[in-house]
C-alpha cells in the first residue's frame, strides 16, 4: 500500500471509530431509556432500600442501560444479558429488597417480564404492574407481600405466565381474597402457578376462556372447600395441573377424557369422591397421576390401565376402593411408583405385577390383601421398596426375596407369615427391614452390616443372635422383642453405632452386657429376660452416662427400662455380677470384669 492509501485507511479508520464514540455518548446520554421509566426505576430504588441490596452496582449513575455499566438486575428482552438499548427484564432474585413496591410500573413500555424471587417485599402489590403493554412474565415468588390479586390482571393482554406464589410451608405473608374474575381476559395466559397462599375459593368460571393454558399449579393455596372446577376441561392444550390440598369437593367429570396432552395430573389430599371415570383411559401421554387422601370409592380402577401405556408415577392411597387390584395395571410398562395403601382392598397381589421391569417403589400396606407374596415380584430388578405389611399375607417369604440386591426399604410386617427368614447379607443397599407381628420361625439371618432399622418382633424366632451381627455402624433401632431367642448379646454388636432403641425384651438371653451399651443406646427394654446380668445399669450409675435409671425389679427383671445419654462412658467394667448391682447403689464399689459368657 502507498502513503495515500494509508492515509485514506487512517481516516476510514477515524471516521469509524467517531461513529461509535458518538454512539456510546448518545447512549450513555440517556436516549435508550425514558426519562419517565428512569425515574420509576429510581422511585423502586428508594422504595426497597436500594444502598441495602446485595447488589445495587451502578444504580442511580448515568443511564440504567449504559453499553457498560449498566444498572444491574436490568436484562434486555432476552432476559440473558444486561440491558444496552431498552428494558427487556426487570429481574432481582435474593438481592435484599425490603419495603413496598411503589406504583411506578405503567411507562415500561418494552418490559416483557418482571420477577422478584424470595425478596422481603411487603404490603399489597401495585396495579400498575400489569399495565407494561408488552409484558408477558409476572413472576413474584416467596416474598413477603399480604395482597390481594388486582383486577388489572385483565388489562395484561400478552400475558403468557403468572406466577404469584410461595413454598406450602412459608412463614411470609400470603396472597389473600379472590382471583379476579377479569383474569378470564388473559386469553394468551398458558402458565399460572398460585401455591403456597390464602385465596378465597372457588376459581371463577371465566378462567374457562383460558383456552391457551398448558399448566396450572395451585397446591395449598385455597382456604375453603370448593367443587372441582370442571371448566378445565375446556383446555385443551393442558400438560400439567395441580391442586394438592385444597378442599375440592364433588366428582371427577368424564370430560377429563378430552384432555389428551395431560402428563401431570395431581388432586391428592382433597374431598374428591365417586370413581375414576373410565375416559382416563385416552390419557396416553400420562406420567403422574395422584389422586391420593381423598374419598373416591368404588372398584378399583379395571379399564383405563391399557391407555396409559407413558404412566410412571400412580398414588390411589388413602381412598375407600372395594375389591381387587387390577392385574391390567402390568399394561403400564413405564411404572416406577404405585401406591394403594390404606384402601379397603382384598384378594391377591397379581402375579402379573412381576412383569413391571421398571418398577422402583410398590406401597399396599393397610389394606385386607391375603394369599401369598408372588414370587415373580422376584423379577423385579429395580425394586428399592416394597410396603405390603398390616394385610393377611400368609404362607412364606419367598427365598428369592435375598436376589433383589437393589433394595432399600422391605416391610411385610403385621401379616400371616409362616417359615424362616431369608438371609440378607447379599441386599447390600437395604437400610430397613420390617418382619414383625408375623408367625416367623426359625434363626436370625445375616444381615447387611448398612442396616439402619430392624424390627423381628412378635414371632417365634429362636436361637442366638449371630455373630456376624456387629458391628452395625448405620443402627438406630433393633427390636427383637417377644421370639424365643437365647443365648449371649454379642459384645461388639454397637461398638461402633449410636443406635436410639434396642429391644430385647420378652426373651431368653442371658449372660452379661458389655458397658460399652452405656455409652449409645438411649432406650433399652430388657424386661423378661430371665437369664440376663445387667452391669449396665450399676456403671451408668456410678459413670454418670445416663440421664436416668428406672428398675421396678431386681436387675432387668420386669419392667426394666433405661434412658440413655449419648454421653460417653470410659474406664467401665465389662460385667459385674447381680451383687454388684446392690452393692453400688448403697455406694460400694465394682468388682473385678468378670469374663462375657460362651
Amino acid at each position: 500500500m502507498g502513503r495515500r492509501g494509508e492515509v485514506l485507511g487512517r481516516l476510514v479508520l477515524g471516521w469509524g471509530g467517531l461513529l461509535v464514540l458518538l454512539a456510546l455518548l448518545g447512549r450513555s446520554g440517556g436516549s435508550a431509556v425514558t426519562e419517565e421509566e428512569r425515574l420509576a426505576l429510581v422511585a423502586i430504588y428508594e422504595s426497597t432500600d436500594g444502598p441495602g441490596w446485595v447488589d445495587n452496582s451502578n444504580w442511580l449513575s448515568g443511564d440504567p442501560c449504559h453499553p457498560t455499566r449498566p444498572w444491574f438486575g436490568l436484562y434486555d428482552e432476552s432476559g440473558v444479558l444486561p440491558c444496552t438499548d431498552v428494558i427487556g427484564e426487570i429481574r432481582f432474585d435474593s438481592n435484599g429488597l425490603k419495603g413496598s413496591l411503589p406504583d411506578v410500573f405503567a411507562p415500561f413500555s418494552t418490559v416483557r417480564t418482571v420477577r422478584f424471587l424470595q425478596e422481603g417485599i411487603t404490603g399489597q402489590i401495585p396495579a400498575s404492574l400489569f399495565l407494561p403493554p408488552k409484558l408477558e412474565v409476572l413472576n413474584i415468588y416467596d416474598c413477603s407481600v399480604s395482597s390481594t390479586i388486582p383486577s388489572q390482571v385483565g388489562l395484561a393482554s400478552e400475558l403468557r405466565v403468572l406466577h404469584l406464589s410461595n413454598p406450602p410451608l412459608t412463614v411470609r405473608r400470603r396472597f389473600h381474597g379472590s382471583v379476579p374474575s377479569e383474569i378470564g381476559k388473559c386469553t394468551k395466559l398458558e402458565e399460572i402457578s398460585l401455591s403456597g397462599n390464602r385465596l378465597s375459593p372457588p376459581l371463577p368460571r371465566e378462567m374457562r376462556n383460558l383456552k391457551s393454558m398448558v399448566t396450572y399449579i395451585g397446591d395449598v393455596s385455597f382456604l375453603d372447600y370448593q367443587l372441582f372446577p370442571w371448566f378445565i376441561c375446556n383446555w385443551p392444550a393442558l400438560r400439567q395441573f395441580n391442586m394438592r390440598s385444597n378442599g375440592v369437593t364433588g366428582w371427577l367429570p368424564a370430560c377429563l377424557g378430552n384432555l389428551r396432552e395431560l402428563d401431570d395430573f395431581v388432586l391428592a389430599t382433597n374431598a374428591l369422591r365417586g370413581s375414576i371415570p373410565d375416559s382416563f383411559r385416552n390419557f396416553s401421554r400420562l406420567t403422574r397421576l395422584e389422586l391420593d387422601n381423598n374419598a373416591l370409592s368404588g372398584g378399583f380402577p379395571e379399564l383405563i390401565w391399557s391407555g396409559m401405556s407413558s404412566l410412571q408415577y400412580l398414588n390411589l392411597g388413602g381412598n375407600g376402593f372395594d375389591g381387587t387390584l387390577s392385574p391390567e395395571l402390568a399394561s403400564c410398562q413405564n411404572l416406577v411408583e404405585f401406591d394403594c395403601a390404606t384402601c379397603q382392598l382384598s384378594g391377591t397381589i397379581p402375579t402379573s405385577y412381576g412383569l413391571l421391569s421398571t418398577l422402583s417403589r410398590l406401597t399396599l400396606l393397610n389394606n385386607n390383601l391375603s394369599g401369598t407374596l408372588p414370587t415373580e415380584l422376584c423379577n423385579l430388578e429395580r425394586l428399592t421398596l416394597l410396603r405390603v405389611g398390616n394385610n393377611a399375607l400368609e404362607k412364606s417369604i419367598p427365598s428369592c426375596v435375598a436376589d433383589l440386591t437393589a433394595m432399600r426399604y422391605f416391610d411385610v410386617g403385621e401379616n400371616e407369615l409362616v417359615g424362616s427368614i431369608p438371609h440378607l447379607q447379599e441386599m447390600s443397599t437395604l437400610v430397613e427391614f420390617v418382619v414383625s407381628y408375623n408367625q416367623l420361625t426359625g434363626s436370625l439371618p445375616n444381615i447387611p452390616t448398612n442396616l439402619v432399622t430392624g424390627l423381628f418382633n412378635d414371632n417365634n424366632l429362636s436361637g442366638k443372635i449371630p455373630a456376624s451381627w456387629g458391628p452395625l455402624p448405620e443402627l438406630t433401632t433393633l427390636d427383637l422383642s417377644r421370639n424365643s431367642l437365647g443365648g449371649l448379646v454379642p459384645p461388639r454388636m454397637f461398638a461402633d453405632s449410636i443406635p436410639l432403641a434396642v429391644l430385647l425384651a420378652g426373651n431368653n438371653f442371658s449372660g452379661w452386657l458389655d458397658e460399652s451399651l452405656c455409652d449409645s443406646l438411649r432406650l433399652v427394654r430388657l424386661e423378661d429376660n430371665p437369664h440376663l446380668s445387667c452391669p449396665l445399669l450399676s456403671c451408668c450409675r456410678q459413670y454418670g452416662g445416663c440421664e436416668a435409671v428406672s428398675v421396678t425389679s431386681s436387675c432387668c427383671g420386669d419392667d426394666c427400662v433405661l434412658l440413655a445419654a449419648a454421653a460417653p462412658v470410659s474406664g467401665a467394667p465389662v460385667g459385674v455380677d447381680l451383687a454388684a448391682v446392690g452393692a453400688v447403689s448403697a455406694g460400694g464399689t465394682l468388682p473385678p470384669p468378670l469374663p462375657l459368657g460362651g
